[in-house]
């Protein structure tokens, strides 16, 4: 459970600043020491690094460089979808 506060504590920080942290930590009641280190950036997260999201697609690739027809006809498929009632699977009057 500590390791766990230790984490959030540490996003608080880097996210919020020491004074978000520090008042974290007071209210979970996290030892004098743990604190110390956690603002002094001794602590060390057990949250795994994620890796950067893909870069965005360009427009080209969003339908617009496909041929009329298979353009037309995913257009023509989330019209017809956004038509169905959710709660009877059948089309909207």
């Amino acid at each position: 459970m500590m390791a766990q506060q230790v984490d959030v504590a540490i996003v608080f920080r880097d996210m919020l600043g020491p004074e978000d942290a520090t008042a974290y930590m007071a209210r979970c009641g996290l030892p004098e020491s743990v604190v110390q280190r956690v603002l002094l950036g001794m602590a060390v997260t057990r949250i795994a690094p994620t890796l950067p999201p893909p870069p965005l697609a360009p427009a080209s690739a969003c339908g617009s460089d496909l041929p009329s027809g298979e353009a037309a006809m995913f257009v023509s498929y989330v019209d017809n979808f956004s038509a169905v009632d959710p709660a009877t699977s059948l089309p909207k009057p």
